[in-house]
């Protein structure tokens, strides 16, 4: 008789590169005791729970130039919770992949969860990339986190790079960064260096150099990027107030602008300044106050803030009022004396902070979208009736319930606006929403269902359904494993570009996916050293003949009458 141990929850994130790790961590514990005869099916998170999925991508996704293989610092309250999925603490991330898990026995809940913070950089990122994740539950989640390269043209987005001369570290001239604006970006940055300044290091000793490189990367006020790639995310579980103290409770932030500096003077990074740096920047004109939900104005009052790019710990630095400058466009000013990220922007926090706009829930709120068929590219907003966005999240492929394919995203935390919030639904590439929630107050709701039917979607994103079953093989022994894990999608946008194109989750070995009819993908994950991929494949009607390497083994079959693709893979993985 088979003796088979099944596996009670699995969950395939959303991704392309990626948490075999939990595949393999299962299989070296499972492969150790099965004999002749004896079926294994084990649940990994058992062994890695919380498995989280972190993928590293351009903030242009036009852009060829992808982060591979560079190494980051975990740091925050939870690091110490937190391992690489097959163990260890060397975060390295690989293919533009980081797998994580929590430390076996861990259990994170919404009264106690887990928050840590990822920081790195990578080689020809003008910006560090920066996340603060909390777990409040061992449930497998996938982040994906953006920085700007030195040439990006991301909507949104600009950026100024400039070489000056030192005289042994000093400007002995005035030095001003003026970003330019362009057709997604109509507002411009201007930082002002005074004659004299001199350039310090992170101890604020002086540097003696005699060139800087300037780089500057500024965010569009009131556009999607300072939203979608908000450095660290719009919430902030550490921050600082004007004293130093830490914020209990964490803040939310809506950002109004944003600016990433970066100086090295003969290559050594400047941290410090001798003399304070006037900085100003401009705000769109259609800015909604957070706090007031009315058009910006001169006059109005918005607190700034720094964020220290080696933890990712912001601080309230000041506030800022707002003016008309030279030309005739409102914008901030602000008093900088260290470089890192800078933000002005509103905030929300559940402790008692000064200058804060509306107080925390205190509790997780779970936003969900149903709709008839597989998308691709979702998107989930909450606002403010006035428009404001308090935060941006991919929601997870939940499942299909009740014939619907369900998606899901739980906030862990959202501010007491009362009778004020509203979620959006959009889809990747589309401005307008696809579907939006009546007003509701985030604190008694608890969750918002936005059901979207075949109508709001447009034709383009009617897609081909995938029914995917995934299992890790070990060769040698009668085991297999439903895994738990993460797998991007890379969509082919030119012969030379793979733009990310969103993922998928699977459940006890199980998931479904959407993918456009006529387009090209490639699909793939990255364990100890072994990357699996498919070659790039294009969706026609019909079963596909998908190339595989590395032993991942991909077969389909196909259903016309309900358009659904069924993709069974298998991956080897060692049993030693």
């Amino acid at each position: 008789m088979k003796k088979i141990i099944t596996n009670k929850k699995f969950s395939l994130g959303a991704a392309m590169l990626l948490t075999i790790a939990i595949i393999s961590s299962v299989l070296i514990y499972a492969c150790k005791k099965p004999t002749d005869g004896i079926n294994v099916l084990v649940d990994s998170q058992l062994l890695s729970p919380g498995a989280t999925t972190v993928v590293f991508a351009n903030a242009d996704s036009t852009s060829t130039n992808q982060p591979s293989s560079f190494p980051v610092t975990i740091s925050g309250p939870g690091a110490s919770l937190v391992q690489m999925i097959s163990g260890g603490t060397n975060f390295q991330v690989s293919h533009g992949m980081l797998p994580l898990s929590l430390v076996k026995g861990t259990n994170p809940s919404p009264t106690n969860p887990v928050t840590f913070t990822v920081t790195g950089q990578a080689t020809g990122f003008a910006t560090p990339f920066i996340k603060t994740i909390t777990l409040t539950s061992t449930d497998p989640a996938l982040y994906v986190v953006k920085a700007f390269d030195y040439s990006t043209t991301s909507p949104g987005t600009t950026l100024l790079t400039k070489t000056t001369s030192l005289t042994a570290g000093t400007l002995s001239s005035g030095l001003t960064l003026t970003t330019t604006t362009n057709s997604g970006m109509t507002e411009n940055a201007t930082i002002a260096f005074p004659t004299g300044t001199q350039m310090l290091d992170a101890n604020k000793t002086p540097i003696s150099a005699s060139t800087l490189v300037c780089n500057v990367a500024q965010l569009g006020s009131g556009k999607d990027a300072i939203i979608n790639d908000f450095p660290g995310g719009l919430f902030a579980q550490n921050a600082l107030d004007k004293t130093g103290a830490a914020i209990s409770g964490g803040v939310g932030f809506v950002p109004a602008a944003f600016l990433a500096i970066s100086l090295t003077a003969d290559g050594t990074p400047v941290k410090n300044f001798s003399k304070p740096v006037p900085v100003t920047v401009e705000l769109n004109a259609g800015l909604t106050n957070f706090v007031t939900d009315a058009p910006v104005k001169v006059g109005d009052v918005i607190p700034y803030w720094s964020q220290n790019d080696q933890t990712g710990q912001w601080k309230y630095e000041n506030d800022a009022t707002v003016i008309l400058d030279a030309n005739n466009k409102l914008a901030v000013q602000m008093q900088i004396t260290h470089l890192s990220n800078w933000m002005s922007g509103w905030f929300w926090s559940g402790g008692a902070a000064a200058g804060k706009a509306y107080g925390s829930c205190g509790s997780p709120f779970s936003a969900i979208i149903t709709t008839p068929f597989p998308v691709q590219g979702l998107t989930i907003k909450m606002i403010t009736k006035a428009g404001s966005i308090i935060d941006s999240e991919t929601p997870i492929a939940i499942g299909q319930i009740g014939g619907l394919f369900t998606y899901k995203y739980t906030f862990a935390s959202v501010p007491a606006t009362g009778l004020k919030a509203e979620l959006a639904a959009f889809l990747y590439g589309f401005s307008a929403p696809i579907a939006i929630s009546s007003t509701f107050d985030p604190c008694s709701a608890g969750s918002i269902t936005i059901p979207v039917g075949a109508s709001a979607l447009p034709s383009a994103n009617r897609v081909e359904n995938v029914a995917i079953n995934i299992q890790g093989i070990c060769t040698s022994k009668q085991v297999a494993v439903l895994p738990t894990a993460t797998f991007l999608l890379y969509q082919q946008t030119t012969p030379t570009i793979n733009a990310y194109a969103g993922s998928f989750d699977v459940i006890n070995g199980v998931g479904f996916a959407a993918l456009n009819i006529g387009s090209t993908y490639t699909l793939g994950t990255y364990y100890n050293g072994t990357y699996y991929q498919t070659n790039p494949f294009l969706v026609t009607p019909g079963a596909l003949n998908i190339p595989a390497i590395n032993g991942f083994n991909v077969t389909t079959t196909f259903d016309a009458p309900s358009n659904t693709l069924f993709l069974s893979g298998t991956i080897p993985v060692p049993c030693n």
